[in-house]
């Protein structure tokens, strides 16, 4: 499922970030429902320990442990900096091919302020496709994916990482 594997990439992540990174108190409450690409995401999973918070949204219809399409925002608290920026998506690429030497990472785009990168675990099991943008904020790393259960084409992943960019609706 895809919530075991994002814990365990948050968790590694968690202890890895959490060696460098001081401390931070957090008081972690997503949002219930985001509004993104016109529709209501629904809150299915939200997990916080030490430096690291995830939330993991699902489109209606579905939910976090039966879903086609999911969305899932990862926050390190902490430094913000690009060379943090670059340690998170380093290891996001460590861990992703030691679960999947498959699969395809590949970054899209690299901006001083955010790191997009396309994944996909192919031959490694079930199929997905990711999408995913980390960001610099002022008080931490921010990390939003787009997963589908489906490939996606060239056209979709550049809409998605526009979507992503843009953030969920006010």
């Amino acid at each position: 499922m895809y919530y075991f594997r994002s814990v365990s990439i948050a968790l590694f992540l968690s202890l890895f970030l959490s060696c460098v990174a001081p401390q931070v108190q957090q008081n972690f409450a997503p949002p219930a429902t985001i509004q993104l690409d016109n529709r209501s995401w629904k809150l299915g999973n939200a997990n916080s320990k030490d430096v690291v918070s995830i939330a993991e949204y699902a489109p209606e219809g579905q939910t976090v442990e039966n879903w086609k399409e999911l969305i899932t925002i990862i926050n390190f608290s902490g430094d913000s900096d690009l060379d943090r920026l670059r340690n998170v998506v380093d290891l996001h690429r460590i861990v992703f091919y030691n679960k999947c030497p498959a699969g395809k990472f590949k970054i899209l785009t690299e901006k001083k302020e955010s790191i997009a990168v396309e994944h996909a675990y192919q031959g490694c099991g079930n199929y997905e496709h990711d999408v995913s943008l980390y960001i610099l904020s002022d008080t931490a790393v921010v990390g939003v994916t787009y997963a589908s259960k489906e490939p996606l084409s060239e056209e979709q992943v550049t809409y998605w990482y526009r979507k992503l960019a843009e953030g969920p609706a006010k």
